[in-house]
């Protein structure tokens, strides 16, 4: 795919998932957490939604891109959506308010950042 996990940060063995153990439907994998450039980042959302969507190249490698620095995690999982989580609420409150039309549980947000946030 062009993203070495040679030589990683942390690497363990798991479910994907928090709560997949016991569930027929899944398998345990392998978790390697590694330091990536921009251009593997993008290699790694773009994988994610090939998996999902059935388009190819894609190798079976499903990511979740991490900034440790601002507490920022994404999980990019078909061509419709994301998940972006933070520990505080300022890394990403640019983006509630750069694209709050966008959001699916937009209540939850809005209690999340603010009713006048969005300027709604």
């Amino acid at each position: 795919m062009g993203v070495s996990t040679d030589g990683p940060e942390a690497c363990w063995n798991g479910d994907f998932y928090p709560g997949d153990a016991g569930d027929d439907d899944t398998s345990p994998c392998e978790h390697r957490a590694v330091g990536v450039t921009w251009d593997e980042a993008d290699i790694l959302l773009w994988n994610n939604i090939a998996q999902e969507i059935g388009v190819r190249p894609r190798a079976p490698v499903l990511s979740k891109l991490v900034d440790r620095a601002s507490g920022i995690v994404v999980n990019a999982y078909d061509d419709l959506g994301m998940d972006i989580v933070a520990l505080a609420r300022e890394p990403i409150e640019h983006l509630y308010r750069r694209f709050d039309t966008w959001l699916l549980d937009r209540d939850r947000m809005a209690e999340a950042f603010g009713r006048g946030a969005s300027g709604s």
